[in-house]
C-alpha cells in the first residue's frame, strides 16, 4: 500500500489506497429494511463517514472503534454534499480490511489539536498570571504548576465525538473558554473577573477523571466513574479535595480562601450546560455562571465547524445538512474577495499618503 492519503485531502471521485483509525462503528436500519454500518474514519487531518450496506452484527463486531481500516481501491463520493465511502458489505473483502493498530505509525491517525500544545499550555499559564486575587490565583497556579495534572491535561480529549474529541482537545476547549470570558470580564460590569477565569480554567477538570484515554491509539472511553457520575460531579469533587489539600498544606491560604469563593466556583462547574435537559442539576445563577456557559457552548459549537471546514467533507462554495449541527454547514468562496480586500488595502495606503483616492 502506497503513502498515507489525509482525510482532509481527500477529493470526490478519488480512488483511495490508505488507511484510518475507526472512531465510531454503529449498525443502523436502512430504509429498504436491511442494516447497513456507519463509521466515522479519522486520522489527524479529519473525519469522513464510511457506509457498508446490508451489514450484519459479525461485521459491525470486526469493524470495531479503536482499529485501524485499510481500504483499497474504494472511491470517494458524496451524499448531500458531504464527502463519503459507500460500499456493499459484499465487497468489504475486496477492498477493507481491519487490523489492529499495532504495526501503523499512529502519528497520522490520532486525531490532534490543530494548534501547537505547547503554546497552548503557556496561554494557559499567562491566564493564570493575569488573575489579581492571590487567593485564586494560588489556586490556580498550583494545578498549573503540578506535573501530574498538567501531564494529562494537556493531551486529554474534551469529549469522545462531540467536540474536542481528540489529543489536547481539553486544553484547547479551555484556551478557548478562557479567551471568550476575558473578553467578557473586561466589558461587562459587575463580574468577578478572577472567578470567572477560575470558573473557565477549572469547568471540564472532570473528565480527566470521566474519560480513559490510551495516548497510543488515540481510542477514548467512558470510564466506570464517568458513566455513574459523570465528569460535572467529578470535577466539583476534585475542586473539593484540591482546596482541601491547598488548605491543609498552607494556613494561610486557609485564612484566606473564602467560602464563597467555593460556593461560586462549585456553582459555576454545576451550572456550565446551561439547562438541566443538556446535563447540569442547577441552570446559572449568577453573571459568571452565565458567560461560563455561553463561552463553554460557543466554544464547542465553533470546534465543530472549524473541523468541518478543516477536514474537507463539505466543498467550498457549497452547504449541506449536518446532523450534530441540527442545521446547514455553508462554505463560502472568499478567494476573490480577500484579492479585492488586499487591492483596497493597497489603494487606502496610497490614499492616505496623498496619491490616490481609495475609491
Amino acid at each position: 500500500m502506497s503513502g498515507k492519503a489525509m482525510i482532509a485531502d481527500l477529493a470526490e471521485g478519488t480512488v483511495v489506497d490508505s488507511w484510518f483509525m475507526i472512531g465510531d462503528s454503529a449498525l443502523k436500519p436502512s430504509n429498504s429494511g436491511n442494516d447497513y454500518l456507519e463509521l466515522r474514519l479519522v486520522d489527524n487531518s479529519g473525519d469522513i463517514v464510511m457506509r457498508v450496506w446490508n451489514a450484519d452484527t459479525s461485521l459491525a463486531e470486526t469493524f470495531s472503534r479503536g482499529r485501524v481500516l485499510e481500504i483499497s481501491g474504494l472511491k470517494v463520493d458524496s451524499y448531500r454534499g458531504r464527502k463519503q465511502f459507500s460500499v456493499d458489505a459484499s465487497l468489504a473483502r475486496t477492498h477493507l480490511r481491519v487490523r489492529d493498530p499495532q504495526g501503523h505509525d499512529m502519528s497520522s491517525l490520532i486525531p490532534c489539536a490543530s494548534r501547537n500544545l505547547d503554546e497552548l499550555a503557556k496561554t494557559l499559564r499567562a491566564d493564570v498570571r493575569s488573575v489579581k486575587d492571590p487567593s485564586i490565583r494560588y489556586l490556580l497556579t498550583s494545578l498549573v504548576s503540578d506535573e501530574d495534572f498538567m501531564g494529562r491535561f494537556t493531551v486529554w480529549p474534551a469529549a469522545i465525538r462531540h467536540h474536542h474529541a481528540y489529543m489536547g482537545g481539553l486544553l484547547e476547549h479551555t484556551v478557548g473558554v478562557a479567551a471568550m470570558c476575558k473578553s467578557a470580564r473586561g466589558f461587562y460590569q459587575g463580574v468577578h473577573g478572577d472567578l470567572l477565569m477560575a470558573g473557565a480554567i477549572l469547568h471540564d477538570i472532570g473528565k480527566l477523571e470521566a474519560y480513559d484515554y490510551d495516548r497510543i491509539t488515540g481510542a477514548i472511553r467512558m470510564s466506570k466513574s464517568g458513566v455513574l457520575c459523570d465528569h460535572i460531579l467529578l470535577g466539583v469533587r476534585m475542586l473539593r479535595r484540591w482546596l482541601d489539600r491547598l488548605a491543609s498544606d498552607s494556613k494561610k491560604f486557609a485564612a484566606a480562601w473564602p467560602d464563597e469563593y467555593t460556593i461560586n466556583l462549585e456553582h459555576m462547574l454545576l451550572s456550565h450546560h446551561g439547562r438541566k435537559e443538556w446535563g447540569s442539576p442547577v441552570e446559572p445563577a449568577t453573571i459568571e455562571a452565565l458567560i461560563l456557559h455561553l463561552a463553554d457552548y460557543s466554544d464547542s459549537q465553533i470546534n465543530k465547524l472549524e473541523r468541518y471546514i478543516q477536514s474537507g467533507v463539505v466543498a467550498t462554495g457549497q452547504h449541506t445538512y449536518l446532523d450534530d449541527l441540527r442545521g446547514n454547514l455553508y462554505i463560502g468562496s472568499f478567494a476573490h474577495l480577500d484579492d479585492k480586500a488586499e487591492a483596497n488595502s493597497d489603494q487606502a495606503s496610497q490614499a492616505a499618503a496623498g496619491e490616490t483616492p481609495l475609491f
